[in-house]
């Protein structure tokens, strides 16, 4: 099934996906045998086990898979199965940045943050021991949705794309509920991020992200970095200097309205941040967006 490029462990692009115009890809994989340790070209890989057993290796790191796992292997992880048994598996291969789809609402959602942002980059330390795995009712739609993608893609793109968004938004569901998970790192990670994300004009205090996590201030830190390449401070300011650029662009709100309906203690302040990550000033971004 894996088609290597000069690089022996890496998965070509162009295999993957018969047109580098249309990245995405249903691939059904029935009583798959072991397979070597590889890793994608620039996309993504999302594995729902259908049935059998197998071991699954990946950050060094062996876990048992079986009936209704569910996790994302990101670009350049590497990773490979082995001890297979009856193995059947749907992989659904992806370019999400290539895609471009519009999140809409899904980063407000935990299962979106646990599944597609903290679970492909594959750093939680309790990234297996705490997947997810979906109930027989739930797989049992996932491969409905999953052969209808399978479908479209070869005639109707517009439709699968549509399709391939109601399946993301059905798993991020599915695993976003409070239940076995809520104990596992990248869940509890993912519900704050996702609550940022929902309401970044408020305060998080520390102490109170700590608390919900039960994490204390030293491992909140180490994990979201790990996770998400920044502090949470940091990760709140980005929300927040990304909704005054929608505003800026979208209302007539003076920029001191706008750093307060995006929780800014002032406009200078306000000011400051949005040019550290911009490079110019609210006043100057909104100016450039009106000549375009």
């Amino acid at each position: 099934m894996k088609k290597l490029s000069r690089n022996r462990n890496q998965v070509e692009y162009s295999y993957a996906f018969d047109s580098a115009d249309f990245p995405l890809t249903v691939r059904m994989e029935e009583n798959a045998g072991e397979i070597v340790p590889h890793l994608h070209e620039k996309f993504s890989e999302l594995v729902i086990v259908l049935k059998g057993r197998a071991t699954h290796l990946v950050a060094n790191r062996k876990y048992q898979l079986t009936s209704g796992d569910i996790f994302v292997v990101g670009a350049n992880q590497m990773h490979s199965y082995s001890e297979t048994e009856n193995f059947c598996y749907c992989n659904v291969l992806m370019d999400l940045n290539a895609l471009k789809l519009p999140l809409g609402d899904l980063p407000e959602r935990p299962g979106y943050q646990t599944l597609f942002v903290i679970d492909r980059r594959n750093t939680a330390p309790d990234r297996f021991e705490n997947r997810f795995r979906l109930t027989p009712e739930q797989l049992a739609q996932a491969v409905k949705m999953l052969n209808e993608i399978a479908e479209l893609i070869p005639v109707r793109r517009f439709e699968a794309i549509a399709k391939f968004m109601l399946l993301v938004g059905f798993l991020c569901d599915c695993c976003g509920n409070e239940g076995k998970n809520i104990r596992a790192i990248p869940f509890r990670l993912g519900n704050i991020v996702a609550k940022m994300e929902r309401h970044c004009e408020r305060d998080f205090p520390i102490a109170e992200m700590c608390r919900q996590s039960g994490m204390s201030r030293a491992a909140l830190f180490r994990y979201f970095g790990d996770c998400y390449g920044v502090s949470p401070l940091e990760y709140l300011l980005r929300l927040r200097v990304n909704k005054s650029m929608r505003l800026l662009r979208s209302t007539d709100l003076s920029c001191g309205e706008i750093a307060q309906e995006c929780g800014f203690t002032d406009g200078s302040y306000f000011a400051l941040h949005f040019k550290k990550l911009n490079g110019i000033t609210p006043t100057a971004y909104r100016k450039s967006w009106e000549d375009r």
